[in-house]
């Protein structure tokens, strides 16, 4: 009789979590990203759709984990701020895994290389990296290339931070800074698309460890699923 009940049991709880399993299935990611960051990030509307290679490839992770995908745009910032209080699950905007955002979040396996790409006007007469010397480049504020590039080039004058990188791309097409540096993949997208405004500057330059997907150090399940796909 007791094996019996104990039998009866174990298919009780068996049952309860095949009930539960759709259930699980059906959660949403809710995924910090950026608004306008071409080729990675672009907005569709204005009732918040994005579109660009992070938006795909996120969409088809969350496919195959059977969850939905809800993306939340913010500014770079943040998707930091946001990740630390949990109001989102994830950060995805080619952000570059370096050893001290590791010490603070986790990270996906890369999913692509990282490198950076100084820019300036056409007309600015700068044609080499060694012409921005006493020059104000701007970047995107949070970004790497402050601690990783610039502040270890004690020519450059000024170091300017705007919000979004559509604002430093503004501010360089009105002459407010002299030259820019940014994603390599973001600086081609623009430069391409405003070849009477804009042109490459040196070679690309390596930063980072590659694009992760930035999670809370509380999210390892999380990741390792992602890991599996990718």
């Amino acid at each position: 009789m007791l094996i019996t009940e104990v039998r009866n049991m174990r298919l009780a709880i068996l049952f309860f979590f095949a009930l539960m399993t759709p259930l699980l299935h059906a959660k949403t990611l809710i995924i910090g990203t950026l608004s306008n960051d071409p080729p990675f990030e672009m907005r569709a509307d204005q009732q918040g759709h994005v579109f660009g290679f992070d938006i795909a490839m996120m969409t088809e992770i969350c496919k195959r984990m059977k969850v939905t995908c809800e993306f939340k745009l913010l500014p770079f910032t943040q998707i930091f701020t946001q990740v630390d209080t949990g109001a989102i699950d994830l950060g995805m905007a080619a952000i570059n895994i370096s050893p001290e955002r590791q010490a603070r979040y986790l990270f996906s396996m890369p999913y692509l290389a990282s490198a950076a790409q100084f820019v300036t006007s056409v007309n600015s007469g700068i044609n080499q990296i060694e012409d921005l010397a006493g020059k104000k480049v701007g970047i995107l504020e949070g970004s790497l290339y402050r601690a990783g590039i610039l502040d270890k080039d004690k020519r450059l004058a000024k170091i300017v931070e705007y919000p979004g990188i559509s604002e430093v791309f503004e501010a360089l097409a009105s002459g407010d800074i002299d030259a820019l540096i940014t994603d390599k993949a973001v600086a081609v997208y623009w430069t391409s698309n405003n070849s009477s405004l804009f042109q490459l500057i040196g070679n690309d330059i390596s930063v980072g460890m590659g694009y992760g997907i930035m999670a809370n150090r509380n999210n390892t399940r999380l990741i390792a699923q992602i890991n599996k796909i990718l």
